[in-house]
């Protein structure tokens, strides 16, 4: 090879390397933030300010349009994310009263049609946390046709978000622990995403959760993280919404799903990051990220948290 050729070569890996760098830079840029809700949020005005005016988020996520708040985020100049509006009906996607429910409270689909994003999101793989236990057959049999229902209301792309598998049902016998595990298992991901017109809504602290409790139990061969990346290998592609929060880490329990503050240093935030960071850096389709966190403070102390929470994340993830 000539001289000549090593340099034509060299420039050739220089420009494509920086094309990438570019091209991430870009898909990076057009990832939005969402601050999280707390009550008496869309009452206070000078709180939507304070968010508003941080430029930091694009916009609010509900579970509901309760006493008009899509109205006031919106008036504000914010955008509304909707979030699992069946959340007060203690129902989810594969619970077998999810239609009837969902049809006998039009509000719900009002909701839905409110927001101001191309999708809305609902929980999948919650029933067994309501005492109703099912087979996986059933289980993505029921979510199946949730979704399809749902296809039909909605003129928007519907998400589902797997729930976190507690350790107790990890370590659980018989229906309980079938039921725990297939609904927050990458299998049930796979199986949705293969068999509907559904996204995923990726939350981290959610799947760490369901990690650690599969290694503790000794049901997964690998690591926590390896868990993680075994994830987005299934389902990065389809992932169009991400949450993220700190959660608390136990020792003999694994990460917990707390909607905690995120840090700059701890052993919680810090995989909270990297492994975001990840799923930023694999998923195509991304278009947003909430800081589905909850600080418990009045709504002023609440935005003015969650303004520092929006920078923080833009400087460990490089948003």
């Amino acid at each position: 090879m000539t001289r000549e050729t090593e340099n034509k070569k060299l420039t050739f890996l220089l420009l494509t390397k920086r094309f990438y760098i570019l091209l991430n830079y870009f898909l990076l840029s057009m990832v939005e933030l969402y601050c999280s809700w707390c009550k008496g949020l869309c009452e206070s005005k000078k709180a939507l300010g304070i968010i508003r005016d941080s430029n930091e988020f694009s916009g609010i996520e509900l579970s509901s349009n309760i006493s008009g708040e899509t109205e006031s985020i919106i008036l504000a100049g914010l955008k509304v994310s909707i979030h699992n509006p069946s959340r007060f009906f203690k129902v989810s996607l594969e619970s077998p009263d999810f239609i009837p429910t969902i049809a006998e409270n039009p509000s719900i689909i009002d909701s839905c049609k409110k927001s101001s994003l191309p999708f809305v999101s609902f929980h999948a793989g919650h029933a067994f946390q309501f005492s109703k236990l099912f087979s996986k057959e059933i289980i993505l049999s029921n979510t199946r046709k949730s979704l399809r229902f749902l296809d039909h209301e909605l003129d928007k792309k519907i998400l589902f978000e797997t729930l976190p598998l507690p350790f107790k049902v990890a370590t659980s016998f018989g229906i309980e622990k079938e039921s725990g595990f297939y609904s927050t298992s990458i299998e049930y991901m796979k199986d949705i995403l293969s068999s509907t017109n559904a996204g995923a809504l990726l939350d981290v602290s959610h799947t760490l959760s369901s990690a650690s409790s599969r290694v503790l139990s000794n049901n997964y061969n690998g690591t926590i993280k390896d868990y993680f990346v075994d994830v987005l290998n299934a389902i990065s592609k389809n992932v169009f919404e991400m949450h993220i929060n700190c959660p608390q880490f136990i020792k003999n329990e694994g990460f917990l799903d707390k909607h905690f503050l995120l840090k700059s240093s701890g052993v919680e935030s810090k995989m909270v990051f990297e492994c975001t960071q990840e799923a930023i850096e694999v998923s195509p389709n991304l278009k947003m990220i909430t800081l589905e966190i909850e600080p418990m403070l009045e709504p002023i102390k609440h935005a003015q948290a969650m303004v520092k929470q929006a920078k923080l994340a833009r400087k460990k993830l490089n948003l």
